[in-house]
């Protein structure tokens, strides 16, 4: 029952959020099904899928809380495609970088006890800002 309202929800959210494959500015949410892109400031976003999702069920009580590992491919429009792998834990908000941005992630639905998510039923949460500190982190 709680997946259903989960997918519901991410059904209201997909009519309340920039469409698939539309743009955003900077700092705008954009809501991608797997294979889907959104252009955001000069960059060509795609959801390629998950690559792992070991993220403790809502519903259960665990010692170790999980990740989900949300693989991005970014296109900086020179040519270049960059494969950017997000680790987003239960609750969301996964942090990475590309070049000058930082994009903050998150994945629905939350997983549950004794259900499985299909790889089609996976939907991402993509904002993209500027980065804070170019140190550590940046994948170019």
């Amino acid at each position: 029952m709680k997946l259903m309202r989960q997918r519901l929800l991410s059904a209201v959210l997909l009519l309340l959020l920039p469409s698939a494959g539309g743009a955003a500015d900077l700092g705008e949410s954009v809501l991608l099904h797997a294979g889907d892109s959104a252009e955001i400031a000069e960059l060509q976003i795609t959801f390629s899928g998950i690559d792992g999702d070991n993220r403790c069920p809502s519903n259960v009580q665990c010692i170790v809380a999980g990740r989900a590992q949300v693989v991005l491919e970014i296109d900086d429009g020179e040519g270049s495609i960059t494969r950017l792998l997000v680790d987003v834990p239960p609750g969301g908000d996964g942090k990475g970088r590309f070049s000058d941005y930082e994009l903050v992630v998150d994945v629905e639905p939350e997983p549950q006890a004794g259900e499985s998510i299909e790889p089609g039923d996976y939907v991402v949460t993509v904002v993209v800002g500027p980065a804070k500190d170019l140190g550590e982190g940046d994948s170019r």
